[in-house]
């Protein structure tokens, strides 16, 4: 056969290139849908490549007939780079956020292809390995699941298919994630009417929940303080632009007694002829924030599930955190807009006021706070009290309902023990507790009924550390020894006592797990931690706490000033040094004995901070070295001695420098015997703010 003349050969190859590109952007839609990007839907997808694949095997057919034989026009090299490249770019347009987002409904329709890439995302999401993802995805495909079927896998199914434990729960979870809102799904949002809310007498605060035997310290006292607030702005009303209503805050570290004050507040309200309405933000809240629900609109939901009758299944479905059922500001407003004597009682408003990094959340958060401003500040005969893990909230609650304006804020206290038989008489359980571990929780009655009930409890507070402790450790330093507020401690305000505005108080629990978490990047921490988690071990009239107090302290500052902190008179020899704190050996009585036995450092010079353990150690209960790799220098010494008990021996002869550290001082410092005996004041600002508060004056051995 004789070949067709040039201008047919260039007309055909047009039309060939013409199909093949409508054949690839058929195919690449195809793919892109496929892939969750947004295309064009086609009835059925198929795999990246395919469309490639099959053409060239079309073409190939034809070369075989003879019908391709020009090896200028047909060049097998460039077709396999078009299957590469067409493969390729399928492969890049795998977007996971994407195929995360589909809903159950979709997924319904999935063909098996689909579930396989569904399930890769889901895999990858949850950190699985590259080798592990692509086994179980081999093992998906393989059994040729459809969306359906898929919503239907249960555990065991998975098992069934050699899928392991680990990934198998992943797929599980997700699974039931998305199964559960299928059915309201398809429904619109149903917008709850006012005459189904119930009268407001009939709204009813939760009891606090107490253990057996468990008896409140300080709670009546509060209640009755916060009660005069109350009594004194509810009938007010927002006047003028200088005599705005001020709501009241109780801020406390977590689980420091917040909901068991406000539950107690709304019971005695209740018993006064107020109307209280409990709402909470906190972990245990039957009304739990929906996916991409906003501030305002969590708000109103939760207002309105408080005023729901408690035997309507209305209220259940407002509360269901997949459910459709919602409430609108304005319904609200016009069911408030002719009461009296209402005072919402708002937990863990915190939660809340995110300060969400969107401006439809700013702006969400910023609604919410008018809203609670117009309905239970501005008009009389309303008011609100919220709980917080620190003031600032307040802080936050203020300027959003009035941008660059003042609204104050009132303070009303939490439980505190002021006498340790108040602690003692909590519970049987409590009839031991020592002074030194109530100072290790602060003397804040429910944290010491949290740890005794959860010991985990406090580590599980500090994860986010890992992310970054050196910025971290940094930050919480400056404001455990100077008392100055970091941005970079935001997230773990909550573990501190929120009671002082401007000045962050670590509670000792609090920062022994703190210090324990930071040991990564700097291992004297674990130990400090652990010294000051010995606080609770001390006994009655030993002093054994106090002087795990000093020791910290010591401790603390050594490593501030080595990380560029503020630099104190009262160290010495760290000059240039790393810093490792230790514990002497048990079998040492002196200090002598105890240096001879310390380890070698790990680099040269290093200071090493040592706290004796034998119960007779001579003269001294803490002390400080300086190690060169030739020589070793006993640079400070100190005594602790909880009351004011002065100074009845000598020094160590080679100590430099000699510190008597008293609980009770005297108001100015002096020296004696080559002693130096620091003030009162002079203590206090060393230990810094947390460390003093660890162990107040008022409950040192006397």
């Amino acid at each position: 056969m004789s070949r067709p003349p040039a201008t047919s050969r260039k007309v055909g190859r047009a039309v060939v290139l013409l199909a093949l590109l409508w054949v690839s952007l058929r195919a690449a839609q195809t793919a892109r849908a496929l892939l969750g990007a947004g295309a064009v839907q086609f009835p059925r997808s198929v795999p990246p490549g395919i469309w490639a694949q099959n053409l060239l095997v079309a073409r190939r057919a034809k070369a075989g007939r003879g019908e391709a034989q020009d090896s200028e026009d047909v060049k097998a090299p460039k077709e396999n780079d078009s299957v590469e490249e067409a493969t390729a770019e399928a492969k890049a347009s795998f977007d996971q956020a994407e195929w995360l987002k589909k809903t159950a409904g979709e997924i319904d329709l999935f063909t098996s292809e689909e579930v396989g890439y569904w399930a890769r995302a889901v895999l990858e999401e949850a950190n699985c390995g590259k080798e592990t993802v692509q086994n179980i995805t081999n093992i998906i495909n393989s059994e040729d699941i459809m969306g359906k079927a898929l919503l239907k896998l249960t555990l065991n199914d998975m098992q069934d298919m050699n899928i392991r434990m680990g990934p198998r729960k992943v797929l599980a979870e997700r699974i039931a994630a998305v199964s559960l809102p299928t059915a309201e799904a398809k429904a619109a949002p149903r917008v709850i009417k006012e005459e189904e809310l119930g009268p407001l007498s009939q709204a009813r605060v939760p009891a606090a929940k107490l253990q057996d035997g468990q008896r409140l310290v300080g709670i009546d006292a509060c209640v009755k303080a916060c009660m005069g607030l109350i009594e004194k702005y509810i009938n007010r009303s927002d006047v003028s632009l200088t005599n705005r209503v001020p709501p009241t805050c109780a801020a406390r570290c977590a689980r420091g007694g917040k909901t068991t004050f406000l539950l107690k507040l709304g019971e005695r309200l209740a018993e006064t002829e107020y109307l209280p309405i409990f709402v909470s933000f906190n972990g245990e809240s039957p009304v739990k924030r929906r996916d991409n629900e906003l501030a305002d609109e969590w708000l109103y939901r939760t207002i309105a599930y408080a005023l729901l009758p408690a035997n309507s299944s209305l209220r259940q479905d407002v509360a269901d955190e997949f459910g459709n059922k919602t409430c609108q500001k304005s319904t609200l407003q016009s069911y408030f807009e002719c009461q009296k004597n209402v005072v919402l009682l708002v937990d863990e408003l915190n939660q809340l006021l995110l300060r969400g990094p969107t401006k439809e959340e700013e702006k969400a958060e910023q609604d919410a706070a008018r809203f609670m401003k117009n309905v239970f500040l501005g008009p009389e005969g309303t008011y609100m009290v919220f709980t917080s893990h620190i003031q600032s909230t307040g802080l936050d609650l203020t300027q959003y309902m009035e941008g660059d304006s003042v609204r104050g804020l009132e303070i009303t206290g939490l439980p505190f023990a002021d006498e340790l038989g108040e602690l003692q008489n909590m519970s049987p359980a409590f009839s031991g507790l020592t002074h030194m571990k109530a100072a290790y929780y602060s003397r804040v009655p429910a944290l010491l009924w949290s740890s005794h009930d959860d010991g985990s409890l406090l580590s599980q507070k500090l994860s986010q550390i890992r992310e970054d402790p050196q910025q971290h450790l940094a930050a919480f330093l400056r404001e455990v020894l100077a008392g100055t507020l970091m941005r970079e401690m935001e997230a773990f305000r909550q573990l501190t006592d929120g009671s002082q505005k401007n000045r962050p108080i670590w509670i000792p629990c609090f920062m022994s797990h703190f210090l324990i978490q930071c040991s990564s990047v700097c291992p004297a921490c674990g130990v400090l931690g652990r010294w000051l988690q010995g606080m609770q071990a001390a006994e009655e009239k030993d002093g054994k706490a106090w002087e795990k107090i000093i020791a910290v302290a010591f401790g603390l500052r050594y490593i501030w000033q080595q990380m560029g902190g503020e630099l104190h008179g009262w160290l010495h020899g760290h000059e240039g040094a790393a810093v490792q704190c230790l514990d002497a050996n048990p079998a040492a009585k002196n200090v002598e004995e105890a240096i001879q036995q310390l380890p070698q450092p790990l680099q040269y010079p290093t200071l090493q901070l040592v706290l004796p353990s034998h119960a007779q150690f001579e003269a001294v209960d803490l002390f400080a070295v300086r190690r060169e790799r030739d020589s070793t220098d006993l640079v400070m010494v100190a005594q602790q001695k909880e009351g004011s008990a002065s100074v009845n021996h000598a020094r160590p002869r080679t100590a430099k420098h000699a510190y008597w550290m008293r609980g009770s001082s005297t108001q100015k410092a002096k020296t004696k015997d080559e002693w130096i005996l620091p003030s009162q004041s002079e203590i206090e600002k060393f230990l810094g703010p947390s460390m003093a508060a660890a162990a107040p004056a008022t409950w040192r051995d006397p």
